[in-house]
């Protein structure tokens, strides 16, 4: 039947059919697995369930018994004669399950059975379905090695969450998962997820130091392609921080969690929660930024700062709760103090708006009007919200730049404080 659909002559009657799994494996260099037998048959069809195309390769051999075989150039994307219900995309071509099942039964030969089964990586002796899908190769098991050699041994880290980053990046980067065989504040150790695998890796912390040390590295993957599954590839907040870290510098606001996911799927091939991504976003702009709850004890110095050296003339207060914790902080510009009182008319108008940043809070302001009709602004007033005690302590600081006098009149929205 495949000799009548692709033309062929029947004397070239020892046909091959393989197929590549490109979700369980890796690069496209993993080997292929051959169909010969009704259970590969019968693997096949399982396999093509969750799946709308297979890439699909049908090699042509001579039937004179020579085991070295010539590919025979055919164009697969071109439409068969006499076929039905093919699939065709740019890449490959998917045929139905009926006509493959007629087709692999067809081309069966008892000669290279043993050979090809043998070098088929899902099969195994019991022919049970976990240890068709466990990836177990014999004679292709050297062509499923690979070196991973983005590490030596004796190489040092600052820290051991540097060393736990560089090894999830590259374990993203090169599509494989890990374990943690020990993690303590002395020493670390993972291996590969398949305990068939020899990769592995042990580092150690310097006495007295937080640097850490491999001390045993081995670099190579042995395990089967199917084992390596891009969605169980890890990778945390911290790790996924790292990367978009540089997307925040210099811009006001950066990705967002949608947007970091949309980044990680299309340049890392990693699918990212929303969460995790929430949560990578806001370690970048820490990092980037600094933290929000570390900014509160640089207030003294900054204030310090407008007074003595940079704003002659200034006035400003800061004052904590009992728990040491900001309550109020109150800002008179020199320069605006001295312009109320060379060109501006007695009339502040007070309000306060809300502040709806993370810690929310209230902003309190005065202001006056200039000869343009222009606002111009006399004192700015943080305080947690709009009350009596707040209102009391804000117009004592704006007192001491702006002393009380009669002709001086102040409008409000009649606030109930």
């Amino acid at each position: 039947m495949v000799c009548e659909d692709y033309d062929q002559k029947h004397n070239m009657d020892d046909v091959e059919i393989s197929f590549l799994p490109t979700d369980l494996v890796s690069n496209f260099e993993s080997p292929p697995v051959f169909v010969t037998n009704d259970r590969q048959v019968r693997n096949l069809f399982r396999y093509l369930k969750s799946k709308t195309a297979v890439r699909l390769c049908v090699t042509f051999k001579s039937a004179g018994g020579d085991r070295r075989s010539t590919r025979v150039k055919i164009d697969l994307n071109e439409e068969p004669k006499n076929s039905s219900d093919g699939y065709e995309n740019d890449h490959y071509v998917c045929e139905d399950v009926d006509s493959l099942h007629k087709s692999a039964k067809g081309c069966e030969n008892s000669a290279r059975r043993k050979d090809a089964f043998q070098r088929d990586p899902y099969n195994n002796e019991d022919g049970g379905e976990d240890d068709v899908m466990s990836g177990k190769v014999t004679d292709r098991k050297k062509k499923n090695r690979r070196v991973i050699d983005d590490f030596k041994k004796h190489q040092h880290f600052k820290s051991k969450e540097e060393m736990q980053i560089a090894f999830e990046m590259c374990a993203m980067k090169h599509n494989f998962d890990y374990r943690v065989s020990i993690s303590c504040p002395k020493i670390w150790s993972i291996r590969c997820i398949d305990n068939i695998c020899n990769w592995r890796v042990r580092a150690e912390c310097f006495e007295g130091s937080t640097y850490f040390c491999i001390n045993k590295y081995v670099a190579e993957h042995t395990c089967a392609p199917s084992r390596k599954n891009k969605l169980s590839t890890r990778a945390s907040a911290k790790t996924v921080g790292h990367i978009i870290m540089k997307k925040y510098e210099g811009v006001k606001e950066g990705p967002k969690p949608n947007d970091i996911r949309i980044i990680m799927r299309t340049d890392h091939g990693y699918h990212l929660s929303y969460m995790k991504a929430w949560q990578s976003r806001e370690f970048a702009v820490n990092v980037v930024r600094g933290i929000p709850e570390k900014s509160y004890g640089k207030i003294p110095r900054y204030l310090h700062m407008l007074i003595k050296e940079a704003n002659p003339g200034t006035h400003t207060s800061y004052k904590c709760d009992d728990s040491d914790k900001f309550k109020y902080l109150f800002l008179a510009f020199g320069q605006c103090i001295r312009g109320f009182y060379k060109a501006i008319r007695r009339v502040i108008v007070v309000d306060g708006t809300f502040l709806k940043n993370k810690y929310k809070g209230v902003l309190l302001v005065a202001t006056a009007v200039d000869g343009n009709s222009n606002l111009y602004p006399i004192a700015f007033g943080i305080v947690d919200s709009e009350n009596d005690r707040s209102w009391e302590w804000f117009f004592t600081q704006l007192k001491v730049v702006i002393p009380d006098e009669q002709c001086l009149a102040f409008v409000s929205d009649r606030h109930l404080n």
